[in-house]
């Protein structure tokens, strides 16, 4: 069975009114391809990325949909090949073996819209009739969608729908170039952000680190500094975890430095209404850092829409209910403590976060943050809700840590009332823990899940 290395350096597709051209990139037109995925069920887990990274290219992949109630699973299957503009089927140990998968391919190879893919060694046994057809070889792939054999993949299915049997009207083209983003770009934002950061605590030294109350019974730095420490060496250890999947990142990853980044402009917008020159210095500094993180989350999930399309179409059913009620509830904990008062300033006056200044913006930003959070997760983007989530969660319960804290040593010390804690500190501490608890949940339940499709493998093809 020959192994196909290269396609023609220039491939057209044509419908009635429009083409593509291929000249060193994909060019799709406003309707995208429609393909069928053939795989064996315990290969679900592996051609996975392989579909998120072909409709990441605007290619619409039906490989793992349930059945409309009523509809027979075998005829229902069969509609959608009738449907599909190609039929790509992925070649390994067990799908050779697999009935299904022969049927599939075959109905794919009558209407010569086959397209085969080796995810195994297994040139000499795949099934007769089907070993004169040239293959694509996926065995060392390893998910980028710059590498020459995925782009060969592409200009296969591109080629492969300007020949099919198919006579849909053609729209007017919106030609759109998917030249493979520079996957470096995220790394180097996430790092530049972190750098603006660091230099930002430094200036907010006096405010996080050094910072003196009155009649503690040990350091205030204690309590203060762990919320932009947090929020800092959470930023690198999600580029860090980018960097070190760099031709898949996960999405997870993706949200957590979306949560961190969006932390970091919170905690620098709270801080501009001080009247210190230095703290508003470290302010800017800090909302710039924010603003870079969101920059490389965004340019981690380039292209936005088709990648948001494609993660949506991974979602398998709605997210577990607990969850999204932990973090609302958590949410409704962070606005409720940012009113309520948090200490006893002197005898006979409370003090609470909204009265500081601007500081109630970041609790309140954060509790907005994590409504967006539960919105995406209900509209299919789970994992990276999840990292947002984590991210919010992670500095929150920092935040509220300063709030409870610095009472709570001066209490120690004095057990005079004179400064002692009141419930806005504790209330705002469970509600961030709320948030990450549902944002962890959230991450648990999803490889819980993934154990799962990995067990039971296709829910359609039992091959």
């Amino acid at each position: 069975m020959p192994i196909l290395t290269l396609l023609p350096s220039r491939v057209t597709v044509e419908t009635k009114r429009t083409y593509i051209d291929w000249r060193g990139e994909t060019r799709l037109v406003a309707s995208p391809p429609t393909v069928f995925l053939s795989y064996a069920s315990a290969d679900r887990e592996r051609v996975r990325h392989l579909v998120g990274t072909l409709e990441a290219e605007g290619i619409d992949v039906w490989w793992d949909r349930e059945i409309p109630a009523g509809r027979n699973y075998s005829e229902f299957i069969a509609d959608q090949l009738a449907q599909s503009d190609c039929v790509v089927v992925a070649w390994s140990q067990r799908s050779v073996k697999s009935e299904w998968v022969c049927e599939e391919a075959e109905r794919g190879k009558r209407r010569r819209i086959l397209i085969p893919v080796l995810i195994d060694d297994v040139v000499e046994a795949v099934p007769l009739g089907f070993g004169l057809l040239q293959a694509i070889d996926l065995q060392s792939w390893k998910g980028d969608s710059s590498a020459s054999e995925f782009r060969t993949l592409v200009e296969a299915i591109l080629s492969t729908v300007g020949k099919s049997e198919f006579d849909k009207e053609a729209i007017p083209a919106q030609v759109a170039s998917t030249r493979a983003p520079n996957r470096h770009l995220p790394v180097v934002f996430g790092l530049c952000a972190a750098a603006l950061m660091t230099v930002g605590l430094a200036l907010l030294s006096n405010l996080y680190l050094t910072k003196d109350f009155p009649s503690t019974a040990a350091s205030a730095a204690l309590v203060t500094a762990p919320a932009p420490l947090g929020i800092l060496l959470g930023c690198l250890l999600a580029v860090g975890a980018i960097a070190a999947s760099m031709e898949a990142p996960n999405w997870l990853y993706k949200g957590l430095i979306l949560g961190f980044g969006f932390e970091a402009l919170a905690k620098g917008l709270s801080l501009l209404g001080e009247s210190s020159g230095r703290t508003v210095a470290g302010a800017l500094f800090w909302i710039a850092g924010g603003v870079v993180a969101l920059a490389a989350a965004i340019l981690a999930i380039r292209p936005v829409r088709k990648q948001l399309a494609a993660f949506r179409s991974h979602a398998s059913g709605p997210p577990p209910v607990i969850m999204a009620v932990l973090i609302l509830l958590g949410a409704l904990l962070v606005v409720v403590a940012t009113f309520v008062p948090f200490n006893v300033a002197h005898p006979g006056g409370q003090r609470s976060v909204i009265d500081q200044s601007a500081l109630g913006v970041e609790p309140l930003a954060t509790a907005a943050a994590a409504l967006v959070a539960v919105a995406l997760l209900y509209s299919g983007g789970r994992r990276l809700a999840a990292g947002v989530l984590v991210a919010l969660g992670i500095g929150s319960t920092l935040l509220w840590i300063r709030y409870a804290g610095v009472p709570v040593l001066q209490w120690i010390n004095n057990h005079d009332g004179v400064a002692s804690p009141r419930a806005g500190g504790f209330l705002g501490v469970a509600g961030g823990l709320l948030i990450l608890l549902g944002g962890w949940g959230l991450v648990s339940s999803h490889r819980r899940r993934t154990s799962a499709s990995a067990e039971h493998g296709h829910a359609l093809s039992p091959s």
